[in-house]
C-alpha cells in the first residue's frame, strides 16, 4: 500500500513473530510505519475515526472476542469508509 499512494501503513497482530516479520518487510518504505502487537479485541493506542481502509488477512479467526474486536474497527474507520476481509 506504501508504493500505492498510501502515507502511513499501520499493523496489528497477536504475534511477535509476524510484527517482527511485518516490520523487516516493510523497512524500505518511505511513509511512516506503525506497528503494534496487541490482541484485536484492545486497542492498543490505535486513534478513533482515522484510517480510509482496514483490512484483515485470516486474522478475524484469532480474536477471542469479534464483537469487540469488529467495534473496535468499525471506531478506527473514518465515516463511510472501507473494511475488507
Amino acid at each position: 500500500m506504501g508504493e500505492r499512494g498510501a502515507e502511513e501503513l499501520w499493523g496489528l497482530d497477536l504475534s511477535t513473530k509476524q510484527i517482527e516479520t511485518a516490520s523487516k518487510l516493510l523497512s524500505k518504505q518511505k511513509v511512516k510505519v506503525s506497528l503494534f502487537e496487541s490482541p484485536m479485541e484492545n486497542n492498543p493506542g490505535l486513534p478513533s475515526d482515522y484510517y480510509d481502509i482496514i483490512y484483515s488477512i485470516y486474522a478475524l479467526d484469532w480474536t477471542a472476542d469479534l464483537r469487540r474486536t469488529l467495534a473496535n474497527i468499525h471506531n478506527y474507520l473514518k465515516t463511510r469508509r472501507y473494511f475488507y476481509l
